[in-house]
């Protein structure tokens, strides 16, 4: 068995603060980056599913507002599931790109608020969207 000491020496624990460098792990440790032109392809697939993120919750919200139009007695257990199932498709979207955001790296980073803000900009366009919906509205 391994001594407290040991094993504390074996973990390494997570950096929480930013680094600046072209060599980075995004996500997953198959998406590694170790030359400046993959970090660039990254980070603008990075910008692209932030902005990505946008559209879909934009969708979401359209068939949540057509479902929401239904009465009660035209509610089916289908469209239900299908909102549900919709609705968790989202949120697990959410929070693999907060892990990536958690890259720890400042230009991973700054893509993935840059899609997200220019997401927002582009797909939302009417005041309804306006709304703050909580943490992960």
């Amino acid at each position: 068995t391994l001594s407290l000491q040991e094993h504390q020496h074996m973990m390494m624990p997570m950096s929480m603060v930013f680094s600046y460098s072209y060599e980075t792990a995004i996500l997953f440790d198959s998406w590694r980056t170790t030359s400046f032109s993959e970090y660039i392809i990254s980070t603008a697939i990075v910008f692209l599913a932030g902005l990505f993120r946008e559209k879909v919750k934009e969708i979401y919200k359209l068939n949540l507002g057509a479902f929401q139009q239904t009465s009660e007695a035209q509610t089916r257990n289908e469209d239900k599931a299908m909102l549900a199932l919709s609705y968790g498709l989202m949120y697990t979207y959410d929070f693999l790109l907060m892990l990536i955001g958690m890259s720890m790296n400042a230009g991973v980073f700054i893509s993935l608020c840059s899609g997200v803000t220019f997401g927002f900009y582009l797909f939302h366009n009417t005041r309804s969207t306006f709304t703050v919906d909580g943490c992960h509205g």
